[in-house]
């Protein structure tokens, strides 16, 4: 399968602004461009419904129907206030809880005697050389292409004590 990434991804540098997209037809859209599918070049657009508040509207563009594409503004605060679903700042990935449980999960982990590291982003840890886990640090945030320790880190990870507390072993000497 021969893709042209150059014609599929040519509106990614117009990613988490404010478009304007005439389609067949004669019909224009109009949102914050969220999406561009990089096998398709199908868009998502997202804007804020005019009916109710604090509801989003999306919109899926296919590729084929685009004839043109128009930055009508760029990326700003406003974004922020006009969809609030899309920018969620509640979901700091370096909060205190997330902290607190990234430290809980390696102590579980040592006791557990599974290998891990952090990721090279540094949010995240990989268990086993094979399952990744990330902030919130729960059972369903592990991604891996292994089943098997897949499940075994799941149910490890669900099973994590509320509370743990740094055991530091020290040998007597005699």
């Amino acid at each position: 399968m021969n893709i042209d990434f150059a014609n599929t991804l040519k509106y990614k540098d117009h990613l988490m602004k404010y478009v304007e997209i005439k389609i067949t037809g004669s019909k224009t859209l109009q949102g914050w461009l969220q999406c561009v599918d990089p096998i398709t070049g199908n868009l998502i657009l997202a804007r804020a419904s005019d009916k109710k508040l604090n509801e989003d509207i999306i919109v899926f563009v296919t590729a084929a129907s685009i004839k043109r594409l128009e930055v009508l503004r760029d990326s700003g605060e406003d974004m922020k206030d006009i969809l609030p679903n899309f920018t969620n700042e509640e979901q700091n990935v370096f909060s205190e809880d997330n902290l607190e449980r990234k430290k809980r999960l390696i102590l579980w982990l040592k006791k557990n005697r599974l290998p891990f590291k952090d990721t090279d982003d540094g949010d995240g840890l990989v268990i086993c050389d094979s399952v990744t886990i990330r902030p919130p640090y729960e059972a369903e945030n592990c991604v891996s292409m292994n089943g098997r320790v897949l499940m075994m880190v799941q149910k490890l990870v669900s099973n994590l004590p509320e509370e743990m507390e740094e055991v530091v072993n020290v040998k007597a000497e005699k």
